[in-house]
C-alpha cells in the first residue's frame, strides 16, 4: 500500500479550503502534532546540551 503523503495533504487541504486550523482543531491531529513535536525535542536535546557544554567550559 503505497501512500503519497503529499497527496493526502493536498487532498486535506483541498477539502478544508486551504484551513490549516484543521490539523489543530481534530483531537487526533493535533495529538499526532504534539506527539511528533515531542519526538523531535528528544532527539536534538542531547545534541543541545552537548554544545553547551563546549560553551560553557571554564578556561583558566
Amino acid at each position: 500500500m503505497d501512500i503519497c503523503w503529499r497527496s493526502i495533504l493536498r487532498r486535506t487541504m483541498t477539502i478544508s479550503h486551504g484551513d490549516i486550523s484543521v490539523f489543530v482543531t481534530r483531537s487526533i491531529s493535533a495529538g499526532l502534532l504534539i506527539v511528533a513535536f515531542m519526538v523531535l525535542v528528544v532527539a536534538f536535546l542531547p545534541n543541545i546540551a552537548r554544545s553547551r557544554k563546549e560553551v560553557f567550559v571554564e578556561e583558566d
